[in-house]
């Protein structure tokens, strides 16, 4: 109880609002970063929209996107198909309104393209690699006569 009420030192005064203040830094800076790179993340997604695309909008709207329409090189909206075949809705929809693109079957067949390329290249080290640790030859100790 009386160490409640003693005073303290004023050093650790100082020393308590200098942590407040780091503190308060943090919580307004660390969500300034996070965000940051949220928002870059949702950029490259944008720019890598193509159509065939399947998409998921912020509405529940499911659909596959048969036109990307760009202004100054920069996404604007996407023109998406829905619903079932013979019962079809075309709609065009900005791309802030995007949630989540589930199926971007162009990205596979150019992932599909560049992995033989990587795994020649890894097999292409190993081969180095193994040619460069092999033993050396003995040298013959023997005197010739």
């Amino acid at each position: 109880m009386n160490l409640l009420l003693a005073e303290a030192n004023p050093a650790s005064n100082y020393i308590l609002l200098g942590v407040l203040v780091v503190l308060l830094a943090v919580m307004f800076i660390l969500p300034m970063i996070t965000g940051k790179k949220q928002r870059k993340e949702y950029g490259e997604m944008i720019n890598s929209l193509s159509p065939g695309d399947e998409i998921l909008t912020r509405g529940g709207i499911l659909g596959k996107i048969t036109r990307v329409v760009k202004e100054n090189g920069a996404v604007k909206s996407v023109m998406i198909v829905t619903g079932e075949k013979g019962k079809e809705q075309s709609l065009e929809i900005e791309v802030y309104h995007i949630e989540f693109v589930l199926n971007q079957p162009n990205r596979k067949q150019e992932e599909e393209k560049a992995e033989p390329v990587a795994q020649t290249v890894e097999e292409e080290v190993k081969t180095e690699e193994k040619v460069e640790t092999k033993p050396k030859a003995k040298k013959s100790t023997k005197k010739s006569k």
